[in-house]
């Protein structure tokens, strides 16, 4: 003990210790500040070693406080845990094998984020496009096929037994192959017969037409269909438009020489049918197929083009069967009324999910919501009255119109409602074991471009009741006008194969687009806030920012012919899948951030197009 205090009376020399409680109390000089009337300076008045000491206690708080904040920012920037479970293994292996690291990211995102995906996946035989969407769809059509077959099994109800009888009739293949075509040339000539093989009673064909739209649901001409009155979306209206055409769009007939080889090929495939449909010459069946075409023509020459068709107070003409009678000429029916009226489908099928994915499933839901009517406020351009209604209950809905195992989503204006089908909630959209960096990435975009749906071009003209009405405020829809403008001019800047994206007709998905994105981002960083930093995926290298884009890119990965993507062009309403891509990430300057674009980048341009 003395000479351990020998030691500590040498190393305190010039302080004082006192005892405290009979434990030794370490007792600093005391240092009086000089009071207000001194006639020097404070610092004047000062010892040297009092000036010393001063200065050794600023120099260590300096210190303290620089180690403190470099403790604190090394806490935020440390790198997450990273997850090793067989899960995050799994789903690595797949996002590791779809990127293509030789690709810059803020030169080309999807490039970067799919290449590997369309380099190791060539377009399978019989198909003209194939992605994402169509693998989930075939693993949804063998899992029905199962079920279908497996007829030994115990099925819960009739309906699901009728299905499989149903389907059973269809699988006798000899009996096919020996039918041929007698069972449509039969069916041909129940509806009166055709001029390829005889005469046909011309004077029959309203009742024929009658017989194909009632009863074969095909709408030659123009569709015909009972929904819901787009002014009052509680009640059900008969609803006529113009119908599709033998091409998938008016284009093909209209642009002639861009489309040569197209109306050739179809023109041939016509002459083929009409011989195998009982033709005995060539050369005449060819002429009346020339006929057949050169009318198609003139019905295309009618009808409006698809980006006009978006405009619902333009096409909205409501009136009573008696003027529709009136304004069409003769008619010896009104349209099959009565069985149009009468006509009852069953779509609203029941899916019961375990009680585990639906908690999990609806945490995206609750996060988006909240979020989209937050995000909303802060638009500079929109007033808040037109605001008013958003996420407001709406009456329940039972029909849908889509099938569970469908890999899509959709809105509903009339119902105000939105629709995930079971198909679409599996991987790479949503798994419970993956990161929820991908889960909002996927499913959660998804959610999000549904939601933004409501507030489109189309979708604003609905108010929440589901019911088409100027609700908002001349001056929001001129400043949502000029912010539309900004991102038409974006998407019609991008070609593919050298022809230009139609950026008015595919408005309404790119807005829901870029909604979608940024809505989900933003809800992934309310979890955040609530939950903390989730753990990283291996050896990727990627933050789960950047990883919750990389997602979503994902999703669009895909192949295509050079003839599907010019019907793409002309008949979709979404963008290409390579413009979905990096059209919404260069308008997102989140992305540009975690993935340190350069500003003036391809990814990260100086000017970007913001509507919600």
């Amino acid at each position: 003990m003395d000479l351990l205090r020998g030691r500590m009376e040498d190393v305190l020399v010039g302080f004082s210790l006192r005892a405290v409680d009979g434990e030794m109390a370490l007792l600093f000089p005391q240092v009086n500040f000089c009071g207000p009337r001194s006639s020097l300076g404070c610092w004047a008045q000062r010892t040297r070693p009092e000036k010393q000491l001063v200065v050794l206690v600023a120099v260590l708080a300096a210190v303290l406080a620089a180690c403190l904040l470099g403790l604190i920012f090394q806490y935020r920037a440390r790198p997450s845990a990273v997850c090793l479970s067989e899960a995050c293994i799994s789903v690595t292996s797949s996002i590791l094998s779809s990127l293509d690291r030789a690709v810059n990211p803020c030169e080309d995102f999807f490039s970067y984020a799919c290449g590997g995906w369309i380099k190791a996946n060539p377009l399978p035989d019989g198909h003209s496009r194939w992605g994402t969407f169509n693998n989930l769809w075939e693993h949804n059509q063998a899992i029905m096929k199962h079920l279908l077959e497996n007829t030994t099994a115990n099925v819960s109800s009739e309906a699901e037994r009728k299905a499989q009888r149903y389907y059973q009739a269809c699988m006798n293949e000899s009996k096919i192959e020996e039918l041929r075509a007698a069972p449509l040339m039969e069916l041909i000539q129940k509806l009166g017969g055709w001029n390829i093989t005889g005469p046909w009673a011309e004077d029959n064909f309203n009742a024929t037409l009658q017989k194909v739209t009632a009863h074969y649901r095909t709408s030659p001409f123009f569709s015909v269909y009972v929904s819901a009155d787009s002014k009052n979306s509680n009640s059900n209206v008969i609803q006529v438009d113009q119908s599709g055409l033998g091409l998938p769009s008016r284009d093909y007939y209209l642009n002639k020489t861009e489309n040569e080889k197209v109306l050739a090929g179809y023109l041939n495939y016509m002459v083929q049918l009409g011989m195998f449909l009982g033709g005995t010459d060539e050369e005449s069946t060819r002429q009346q197929m020339q006929q057949i075409l050169d009318f198609e023509t003139a019905l295309a020459n009618i009808t409006i083009p698809q980006e006009k068709h978006r405009d619902e107070e333009v096409i909205y003409h409501k009136m009573t069967a008696g003027e529709l009678k009136v304004g069409a000429g003769k008619s010896s029916s009104p349209l099959g009324t009565a069985r149009l009226c009468c006509s009852v489908v069953l779509s609203g099928n029941i899916v019961i999910s375990p009680v585990r994915c639906v908690e999990h499933w609806s945490l995206v839901l609750l996060e988006m919501c909240p979020l989209d009517h937050a995000g909303l406020g802060e638009l500079v351009w929109l007033e808040q009255t037109s605001v008013l209604g958003f996420c407001w209950p709406c009456p329940c809905r039972h029909r849908w119109s889509m099938t569970p195992p469908t890999v899509n989503a959709y809105y509903s204006p009339t119902k105000n409602e939105i629709v995930f089908p079971a198909g679409i909630l599996q991987a790479p959209f949503y798994t419970r074991a993956s990161p929820k960096s991908l889960n909002f990435g996927g499913i959660g975009v998804v959610v999000g471009h549904e939601l933004t749906h409501a507030f489109d071009d189309q979708g604003r003209e609905y108010d929440k009741d589901g019911n088409l009405r100027p609700w908002w405020k001349n001056s929001s829809v001129e400043a949502f006008k000029q912010q539309t403008a900004c991102m038409v001019e974006q998407y019609s800047n991008y070609t593919i194969n050298g022809e230009a994206v139609n950026g008015k007709h595919t408005l309404g998905e790119n807005i829901a687009d870029n909604g979608g994105l940024k809505a989900a981002y933003r809800a992934y960083q309310n979890w955040l806030k609530k939950n903390g930093e989730e753990e990283t995926l291996p050896t990727l290298g990627l933050t789960n920012h950047q990883l919750f884009f990389v997602g979503f890119a994902q999703v669009w990965c895909s192949v295509r012919t050079p003839e599907s993507s010019h019907e793409g062009l002309i008949t979709d309403p979404h963008s290409p899948s390579r413009f979905r891509v990096i059209g919404t990430v260069s308008n997102s300057w989140e992305f540009a951030e975690h993935f340190s674009c350069p500003l003036g980048s391809p990814m990260n341009p100086p000017k970007k197009c913001e509507v919600w």
